[in-house]
């Protein structure tokens, strides 16, 4: 049996070793090892209680309860619930589903289908719930897992990472969320050759702190299986605004980030490098292209650049890179095998259920080694007859005077295909749309684009916004960009 490294933790003896920070809190494997124990005993009951005709009849939206007390959902806002939940399923022999969207509404359906393990207080009454932030607070379940020599014998255990599986929901920025199955293996492994290629770049003592959220594969990886598997701590905290961050950079760290958040450090004087020789911190970012200006600016203001790590769901980590020059490819990691099918990247690696995955992204291969994306084949479209490369637009859009960031929208109808642009604008360019119109800007636009792009790829609509949508894991919620347009 190959025992799954994070589940290890349930049974190793440093029981006073932090493993993470919740505000003023220290975490400890003690405590890790008391709430999976407590949440065990929890679920148990509620399980059994799902195996009475009763129970099943509380099951709304579902002819097979059975079915779907094997499938437990896990909705937890916070990385500690989250990870507790995660392991005391899969001791259970249940299979977790991580869903990347947890807002209310959505959130709520999910209960109508699965028993769920939730940390928020609005699902917390719900039938179909198992309210955790309860269980971890009840002084009886407390008290039952105090006796750890008894919990290593009795309930907790190793567990084979192969057969460890959760079930991973996309973010579903460009349409419906779809079930990816991983399993601990592939995302341990994974973890190990993070630390392999960038450890040697961190102290013991780093901490990683993040503004992705946690249930997205970028932010399990990075900031909760990497620091646990290297005997390093994770903050629970979610970064959001300068404020939050900058009592962060007075230690060592690891910040888990994305191009969005990146992208606004200009606008954080705060956020400086250390002077005089003390340490840099490493910053990473994913989820969507970080532009070469942004990189260059988290350099000034982090002390490196960011590494940029490419990726997906499906096929984990392919490549990274640092942006010393605007041309910089992408250097693959050292378990992936990269392909070229009909131009699209093929990629082979153990961190794929499957071992193999054919992507939508079109990429130019240099060598064994490197290759420079180019966009995705799903960003195509035709319009008169031309094919026009939404990424390549947004490019050359983003380039343009005036313009600090921008989004390219296909917008379609029973009639035809047309463009539309979704934009931020500099100062300048912002008190001249106050003195001149909407109109300006449209005009000036096309007058920049004309030359550089089929006349058909001109932008038909123009809207512009303070930042481009994203969703919680960096990438563009094109859904809601569609929705300008509307």
């Amino acid at each position: 049996m190959k025992a799954s490294l994070l589940h290890q933790l349930l049974l190793s003896n440093e029981l006073e070793r932090t493993i993470a920070i919740n505000g003023q809190q220290q975490l400890t494997i003690a405590d890790l090892q008391r709430d999976v124990a407590a949440l065990m005993a929890s679920l148990s009951a509620r399980l059994e209680l799902l195996s009475t005709s009763d129970a099943n009849d509380s099951m709304t939206n579902s002819n097979d309860a059975t079915h779907a007390a094997e499938n437990i959902g896990i909705i937890c806002q916070q990385p500690w619930t989250f990870l507790v939940a995660l392991l005391a399923v899969q001791q259970l022999g249940k299979q977790p589903l991580v869903f990347s969207n947890i807002q209310d509404r959505q959130a709520a359906e999910y209960c109508q289908q699965w028993l769920c393990i939730t940390d928020k207080d609005s699902l917390a009454g719900n039938a179909n719930t198992l309210a955790i932030k309860q269980v971890l607070n009840t002084e009886v379940q407390q008290a039952a897992a105090t006796d750890l020599k008894a919990t290593h014998s009795e309930l907790l255990k190793a567990v084979n990472s192969e057969q460890a599986k959760l079930t991973l929901y996309t973010s579903g920025s460009t349409g419906e969320p779809a079930a990816i199955a991983k399993n601990l293996a592939q995302l341990e492994l994974e973890a190990q050759t993070l630390e392999r290629d960038f450890g040697t770049e961190l102290t013991k003592g780093s901490v990683f702190v993040g503004t992705v959220a946690h249930y997205h594969i970028y932010g399990m990886l990075f900031r909760l299986c990497w620091p646990l598997l290297s005997q390093r701590m994770f903050d629970c905290a979610l970064i959001q605004t300068e404020e939050q961050l900058l009592p962060k950079l007075t230690k060592p760290l690891a910040f888990i980030s994305s191009p969005a958040f990146l992208s606004r450090l200009q606008a954080m004087p705060g956020v400086q490098a250390k002077s005089g020789g003390q340490e840099q911190q490493i910053s990473f970012s994913s989820g969507g292209p970080l532009d070469f200006a942004s990189a260059q600016q988290a350099k000034v203001q982090l002390g490196a650049l960011p590494i940029e790590v490419y990726g997906s769901t499906e096929t984990g980590g392919i490549g990274w890179r640092r942006q010393d020059k605007p041309s910089t490819p992408w250097q693959k990691f050292s378990l992936v095998k990269l392909a070229l099918n009909d131009g699209c990247l093929h990629v082979s690696s153990d961190y794929i259920g499957e071992g193999q995955f054919q992507t939508q992204d079109l990429v130019e291969l240099i060598d064994q080694q490197h290759f420079r994306l180019k966009g995705r084949a799903d960003r195509i479209v035709k319009i008169a007859e031309k094919r026009i490369s939404l990424d390549e637009l947004e490019k050359t859009l983003s380039s343009c005077q005036g313009i600090e960031h921008c989004a390219i929208i296909a917008l379609k109808n029973a009639e035809q295909t047309r463009i539309g642009a979704v934009v931020t604008l500099n100062t300048d360019w912002q008190q001249q749309v106050v003195d001149n119109g909407q109109a300006w800007l449209w005009k000036n636009i096309r007058a920049q684009l004309k030359g550089l792009v089929e006349p058909v790829a001109l932008p038909r609509q123009v809207r512009v916004v303070e930042a481009i949508a994203v969703n919680q894991q960096g990438k563009r919620n094109y859904v809601e960009l569609e929705k300008l347009f509307q």
